[in-house]
C-alpha cells in the first residue's frame, strides 16, 4: 500500500509542478503583453537649477510623435509649446528650494507610461531697491530757433 501511495504522491507532486511551471509562464507571457504595450517613459532634460521668474525650456529627448504627453509638477506654470518642447514659467521663491517637472505619455491602445520626475533648484533672486539718484546742478536752458543754448 505505501507504494501506491508513493506513487500517487509523485504524480500529484509532478502535476502541481507542471502546473507551477505553466503559470510562471503565463505570467512571465502577461509581464511581456504589458511592457510591449506600455508606452516607455519620456527621457526628460532640464537643467540643475534656474532663476525664479524665469521661462524653462523642458525637453522630451526620446519624443514620440504618435504620442500625447502631459507636463506638470511643482516647478510653475506649464506649457505644452509643441513637439518635443514645454515650458514652464518658473515660481517666484521667498528662499531657494527645489520643485518638479513630471512627464507621461500616452498613445492610442497602450497603458500610459510611467511618470518621469525631475528635481530642479529654484534660486531665490533678490530684487534690490532702486537707489534714488538726484542732480541739483541743473543746467537751464532755452530752446530757441538756433537749437537748444545753455
Amino acid at each position: 500500500m505505501s507504494w501506491i501511495n508513493f506513487s500517487i504522491a509523485k504524480k500529484a507532486l509532478n502535476t502541481a509542478n507542471e502546473a507551477i511551471t505553466q503559470v510562471e509562464t503565463v505570467s512571465t507571457d502577461i509581464d511581456a503583453k504589458f511592457t510591449e504595450n506600455t508606452v516607455p517613459s519620456p527621457t526628460v532634460t532640464v537643467p540643475d537649477s534656474v532663476n525664479e521668474g524665469a521661462v524653462l525650456a523642458i525637453t522630451i529627448t526620446d519624443f514620440d510623435p504618435t504620442a500625447t504627453y502631459t507636463v506638470s509638477g511643482t516647478l510653475g506654470e506649464f506649457t505644452y509649446v509643441s513637439g518635443n518642447t514645454a515650458t514652464c514659467q518658473v515660481k517666484t521663491v521667498e528662499e531657494d528650494t527645489t520643485g518638479t517637472v513630471v512627464v507621461s505619455a500616452t498613445k492610442a491602445g497602450m497603458l500610459q507610461s510611467e511618470d518621469t520626475t525631475m528635481v530642479v533648484n529654484i534660486i531665490n533672486v533678490p530684487i534690490e531697491a532702486d537707489g534714488i539718484l538726484s542732480n541739483s546742478d541743473f543746467a537751464t536752458f532755452a530752446d530757441t530757433n538756433n537749437g537748444f543754448e545753455y
